[in-house]
């Protein structure tokens, strides 16, 4: 049986048919769609993503914060949050999480603390990574961004 969780509802519907479904499936579109309103709306620039970002502690936001700060200029900042990433990462609480992904994503971390002071060179590579991941989505990857 597949089981869909609905918006706003709190459950979950038996798919039974593409007609039952289809109101259904209108409803999580639309909320997908307020859901990236909302963050257009929190992160209305690089700048703003940026100073929200700071006030998030943890290494759970280091990396995108990190990348933020090193859009906008501030690399002292950038590297201390890729400094803390990646203390945390080597730890014994880091090694207790190890995977495959967690070693690429040190190493991109890594690479990114490498050159983020140099603007153009950093800034490229996170405008790739942004075109993978949409064409992975199956989203046009050539979009303008805001950097």
């Amino acid at each position: 049986e597949t089981r869909v969780l609905i918006p706003g509802e709190g459950q979950f519907i038996a798919y039974e048919s593409d007609d039952q479904f289809a109101p259904l499936a209108l409803k999580i579109a639309n909320a997908a769609a307020d859901r990236a309103r909302y963050f257009r709306d929190l992160f209305p620039s690089v700048d703003a993503a940026a100073r929200v970002l700071a006030q998030c502690e943890g290494v759970d936001w280091d990396i995108e914060a990190g990348v933020a700060s090193g859009l906008t200029g501030d690399y002292k900042s950038a590297r201390q949050r890729f400094d803390h990433y990646l203390e945390w990462d080597e730890s014994k609480d880091g090694q207790a999480w190890r995977g495959e992904w967690m070693d690429a994503r040190a190493d991109r971390v890594r690479a990114l603390r490498a050159c983020v002071d140099d603007t153009e060179r950093f800034s490229a590579m996170i405008a790739e990574d942004i075109r993978t991941v949409r064409a992975a989505a199956k989203l046009d990857p050539d979009v303008p961004l805001p950097f």
